[in-house]
């Protein structure tokens, strides 16, 4: 049984750093192409309140799905990571549901444009996000 040198075993961690941190990449520009023209639209549909709206909605979207991409991305693999992405969804559930109410309170918006921004940027980041996950060079085993 040979064992990699530690040159080899730093060698792919950095490669799989820079796969990873290039697909993250492309994938924040996605979203933010698609926030431009959810935004844009809804400035044109709804004017300033619309824009708002908007901007709210795609704001609380990627803070959302980018609290996961950071969690996994800077813990590695392994249950730990697991757990930790399980309890950060909840807790953003809760969070979420908190953080519409008092937007709702304090801010005058369009509410149509709102939650079609959240669907339109939800459905972006979901696809976004299963590509990132998917293609992400994880090391499971430590050697």
């Amino acid at each position: 049984m040979t064992l990699e040198p530690d040159g080899a075993r730093d060698s792919w961690r950095e490669s799989a750093r820079a796969v990873n941190v290039a697909l993250v990449r492309r994938a924040a520009v996605t979203l933010a192409l698609a926030a431009l023209v959810i935004v844009v639209g809804a400035a044109i549909a709804g004017g300033v309140h619309g824009a708002v709206g908007a901007v709210i909605g795609v704001a609380i979207v990627a803070l959302f799905f980018g609290l996961d991409v950071l969690v996994f991305t800077r813990a590695g693999a392994g249950p730990r990571t697991a757990l930790a992405v399980v309890v950060l969804y909840v807790a953003k559930l809760i969070g979420f549901g908190f953080l519409i109410l008092a937007v709702q309170a304090l801010v005058d918006f369009n509410h149509r444009s709102f939650v079609l921004a959240v669907i339109i940027e939800t459905a972006v980041a979901a696809v976004a996000a299963v590509v990132v996950f998917t293609r992400m060079q994880v090391q499971y085993v430590e050697p």
